[in-house]
C-alpha cells in the first residue's frame, strides 16, 4: 500500500479478523491511529468496523465495556473528517446511523449525531430510500426514532412555515 507504513499495513491486514472476533480494543486502537482504518471496506457488503461494530449489537447482550469502544471509535474521528466517515455506506447504502436506528442503539445515535454535527446524515437515504428515522420508525425503536426526529429539522419545512408566516403578515 502507497503511503502507509508497515505498522500501518500489519494492521489493516488484521483489522477485517479483529473485527470478526469482536476484537474492539484492538479495532478501536486502530481507529484511533490510522485514518486508513477509519475508511477500509472490511466484507463483500463494503461495511466498514464500524458497521459491523453497530450490527452486532444486542440489547440484551450489550457490556459498557463494547459500547465504551464503540463511542470510542466514533470520538476517535477527526473533526474534518467525520462527516465523510460518517457518511459511508455498505452495499445497501446504509450508513452506520442507519444502523444504529435498525436496532435502537441510542446511545450510538446520540453519539453518531454529536460527532458529525451533521444534520444530513439523519435526513440521508439508502438504496431503498429510507432515511435513519424511517428505518428506526419502520422496526419499531420508539427511542431512537424519538431522538432522530428530535434532531431533524428539515430545510424545507422551516422555508415553508417561515413564507407562510410572512404571507399572514402582509
Amino acid at each position: 500500500m502507497e503511503g502507509t507504513s508497515i505498522d500501518e499495513e500489519r494492521v489493516l491486514d488484521n483489522l477485517f479478523d479483529l473485527t470478526m472476533k469482536n476484537e474492539w480494543n484492538e479495532v478501536e486502537a486502530a481507529y484511533r491511529k490510522y485514518s486508513s482504518a477509519r475508511r477500509a471496506k472490511l466484507t463483500k457488503s463494503e461495511e466498514t468496523a464500524l458497521h459491523v461494530a453497530i450490527s452486532s449489537y444486542h440489547s440484551k447482550r450489550v457490556s459498557s465495556s463494547y459500547e465504551n469502544h464503540i463511542v470510542g471509535m466514533i470520538e476517535s474521528i477527526p473533526e474534518n473528517e467525520a462527516f465523510e466517515i460518517l457518511s459511508m455506506e455498505n452495499d445497501k447504502g446504509n450508513t452506520p446511523l442507519h444502523l444504529a436506528a435498525t436496532v435502537g442503539w441510542l446511545s450510538i445515535c446520540e453519539c453518531i449525531a454529536s460527532t458529525s454535527r451533521n444534520r444530513e446524515l439523519i435526513s440521508k437515504r439508502n438504496l431503498k430510500g429510507e432515511t435513519p428515522l424511517f428505518v428506526a420508525a419502520y422496526h419499531g425503536q420508539l427511542d431512537a426514532f424519538r431522538f432522530l426526529h428530535d434532531h431533524y429539522k428539515p430545510k424545507a419545512r422551516a422555508t415553508n412555515r417561515s413564507a407562510k408566516q410572512r404571507t399572514r403578515t402582509r
